[in-house]
């Protein structure tokens, strides 16, 4: 009878565990913002940190991606992110070392 009993407990502290943890991935579920899809003109002139009349010239020639919805000008956020990797410069690295320094051109005559 005692094993018996000691395998309830044993069940029941597996459960209380699971329970345990499906109520602290919840908790961290409700704690994540939800993305949003569509911003309006003032969230998208934040995100790529240009001045209102900046955003307005770049939808104007088209080389930003908008939707509009009742006459107001909306950006989707994949297409913001998109427009952003799109636009990124790669670093420019040079690697030298001190003897490339030591030729004429950089010593100075005192």
């Amino acid at each position: 009878m005692e094993k018996i009993e000691m395998e309830a407990i044993d069940n029941m502290k597996s459960l209380f565990s699971l329970l345990i943890e499906e109520i602290k991935s919840v908790k961290e579920d409700k704690n994540k913002l939800p993305i949003q899809r569509l911003l309006n003109t003032e969230e998208a002139m934040k995100i790529l940190g240009i001045k209102k009349s900046k955003l307005y010239d770049m939808v104007s020639r088209q080389e930003l991606p908008h939707i509009k919805i009742a006459g107001k000008i909306m950006f989707d956020s994949t297409d913001l992110k998109k427009f952003i990797e799109s636009n990124k410069k790669e670093k420019f690295r040079y690697d030298f070392n001190a003897g490339d320094l030591k030729g004429n051109k950089y010593n100075k005559k005192r």
